[in-house]
């Protein structure tokens, strides 16, 4: 719903119901802005975004009587509403949205009224992105292009005698501008965002009711359940400025978010206005849509194909003992430096082996033939063996540490009982401190969970004279 459906405000009036709705365009949010956090639980590696969505709100505005305690009227009801909104980047952290509405109604005579919205355009300036936390800042303009086909009239006397006055419940009527702040934190189980900003709107009023100053606030949680969906909770509400009783809208989002293909998401929830007082009326809204999500001038990043492990086979386990803990032995030198050149695996002395989510043992012993042929081909060179675990970013830091320690002692293991000698191998665990994608998709999952196998040749390596 547009903005002027908040401003309807008539002489014995006390309290507004309206849901307070407008598409994003990000791909976990239904009402909020994101700020896209690197090391996020969502794929976020696109160059546009198009979303198409419908909503319908059953009673956007109500009428109650002078002591603001009995709902008797729905000015205007049954609103069925077709979203469509594009962005793009233009610079890099830079994105540029735009979009607007059709809505279809019926008024306070029971007339259908229908009609396209405003058009909003907006300007998202990313200008902090961490691993864990982002900032934004989008400065946006509303521009009055509300058909005046959706011109509805409104009872502003009593049911005895009635004086109808004609407005747009869908248009502001005049340009409108403001700007919103915008933070997003990424916890293991969750993304969470908050969206503070204030909008100007001088047409913005209607009978007593003035809010052509405003400010905005909302909070929202994305929760992942698998790769594919999540849920999200997003709660919203307009404070008309200076604050009064009766001219804050809100609404509580409840809905999930799934992948429909690489490109393609989907999105469904229920929307509940005004609940937290009992007087705010009751009304609800149900929506539903789709986001397009394409990659068209940004290069794509190479993906280290992974080494795909069998399941179903299990191998003898061996004793941890046997292998030397890096991280338990403060005293071991690993001399680092290497020779790069003849590499022990083909080109390169650091091999790397995929691991499926949320599994910490070697399934197939066969795929390490190659890594323990290369080491025995080459044992006069190498000193020491690092085998180091990592993971991928879902699930609690201390849960991928250790799933990162057992992914490097069963390579460990393995490579000792192909007869690699375990005084020569060391392995340790970095959970998810390392990531090589923090892009957040699946593929970047897939990426990031990994064990890499260092060959660290000796000072004096003959390969390398």
């Amino acid at each position: 719903m547009k903005a002027l459906l908040l401003f309807l405000m008539i002489p014995y009036v006390f309290a507004v119901n309206v849901q307070q709705f407008q598409r994003s365009n990000t791909l976990t949010y239904e009402m909020l802005e994101d700020a896209r956090v690197k090391n996020s639980h969502v794929f976020n590696d696109y160059d546009m975004a198009f979303t198409l969505g419908a909503s319908y709100v059953n009673e956007p505005l109500t009428v109650k009587d002078l002591a603001n305690t009995k709902q008797f009227r729905a000015p205007i009801k049954d609103m069925l509403s077709v979203h469509l909104g594009v962005s793009a980047y233009i610079f890099n952290n830079v994105m540029l949205g735009a979009s607007t509405f059709y809505s279809k109604f019926k008024d306070d005579l029971g007339e259908s009224r229908s009609g396209l919205g405003d058009t909003n355009l907006n300007l998202t300036w990313r200008f902090l992105l961490k691993d864990r936390f982002a900032m934004a800042l989008m400065p946006f303009v509303t521009l009055p292009t509300g058909s005046s086909g959706a011109d509805s009239q409104i009872n502003i006397g009593t049911s005895t005698s009635p004086s109808f006055q004609t407005m747009n419940p869908i248009s502001d009527d005049e340009l409108a501008y403001g700007g919103m702040f915008i933070y997003e934190h990424f916890f293991n189980f969750m993304n969470f965002v908050v969206n503070v900003g204030y909008k100007k709107s001088p047409g913005a009023a209607f009978q007593e009711i003035d809010l052509r100053e405003r400010l905005m606030t909302g909070i929202g949680a994305y929760i992942p359940i698998s790769q594919k969906w999540g849920i999200n909770a997003e709660y919203m509400r307009h404070w008309g400025l200076p604050i009064s009783d009766n001219q804050n809208p809100n609404e509580l989002y409840l809905g999930t978010s799934f992948g429909i293909a690489r490109r393609i998401a989907g999105f469904a929830g229920v929307g509940l206005g005004n609940i937290f007082s009992d007087s705010d009326g009751n009304d609800f809204r149900v929506s539903a849509g789709l986001k397009f999500t394409p990659r068209i001038w940004s290069e794509k990043r190479e993906a280290i194909k992974p080494i795909r492990i069998k399941k179903r086979k299990v191998v003898k386990e061996y004793n941890v003992q046997n292998i030397i803990d890096l991280e338990a032995d403060d005293g071991i030198d690993l001399r680092l430096s290497e020779c790069d050149e003849n590499g022990v695996f083909n080109e390169t002395n650091t091999y790397i082996v995929r691991f499926p989510h949320d599994v910490g043992v070697i399934i197939s012993p066969e795929q390490l033939t190659y890594i323990t042929e290369s080491i025995n081909a080459r044992m006069n060179d190498i000193e020491k063996v690092l085998v180091t675990g990592h993971t991928s970013a879902p699930g609690s830091a201390p849960y991928n540490m250790s799933l990162s320690k057992k992914r490097a002692i069963s390579v460990s293991q393995l490579l000792v009982s192909k007869g690699i000698p375990k005084g020569l191998v060391f392995y340790r665990g970095k959970g998810e401190t390392m990531l090589l994608d923090s892009s957040g998709s699946s593929e970047a999952e897939e990426i990031n969970r990994r064990v890499e196998i260092k060959a660290i040749l000796k000072g004096q390596a003959k390969s390398c004279e």
